[in-house]
């Protein structure tokens, strides 16, 4: 494939063995994508440059279906991510001073962020829609736009 997508590239491509892959979950395409990338980027320096990466790596590492009845002790090891705008926005307050270090992202604007997750007043969302499937599919039509 790099050939195909690299018509320049001749030379041939080396074998690399253990070659390291990095999964990114993007979000849709109401996604802001200049801050999105920007904080991609701010997220893999923070990793590159973090003391122990590597442990932490090897600590968060998943070889086997974490949803199997057999690994349920590495599911319950690993950190979960926010399950509501609400929460994305206390995970941001919390997490703040690696955007805004280096004037990357203006304190202003982090406010803005989190104020505008915190606007959906989602905390207790899941909660109290469970089960009420019409109430789910409602929210579904109006806020995800993947037709």
């Amino acid at each position: 494939m790099i050939l195909d997508a690299n018509p320049q590239q001749i030379e041939p491509i080396p074998y690399i063995p253990g070659k390291q892959t990095v999964e990114l979950r993007m979000p849709d395409g109401s996604a802001d994508l200049y801050h999105l990338l920007a904080g991609i980027i701010i997220a893999a320096k923070h990793g590159l440059q973090m003391h122990g990466a590597l442990e932490m790596a090897e600590k968060l590492y998943v070889n086997v279906n974490i949803f199997a009845p057999e690994n349920k002790q590495k599911l319950d090891e690993l950190n979960h991510l926010p399950q509501s705008c609400w929460q994305s926005a206390e995970a941001l307050r919390e997490l703040r001073a690696h955007f805004e270090a280096d004037g990357v992202f203006p304190q202003e604007t982090i406010d803005r962020f989190i104020k505008y997750l915190q606007s959906f007043k989602d905390e207790n969302l899941s909660v109290e829609l469970f089960g009420k499937n019409d109430e789910i599919r409602a929210l579904v039509e109006k806020y995800i736009h993947a037709m």
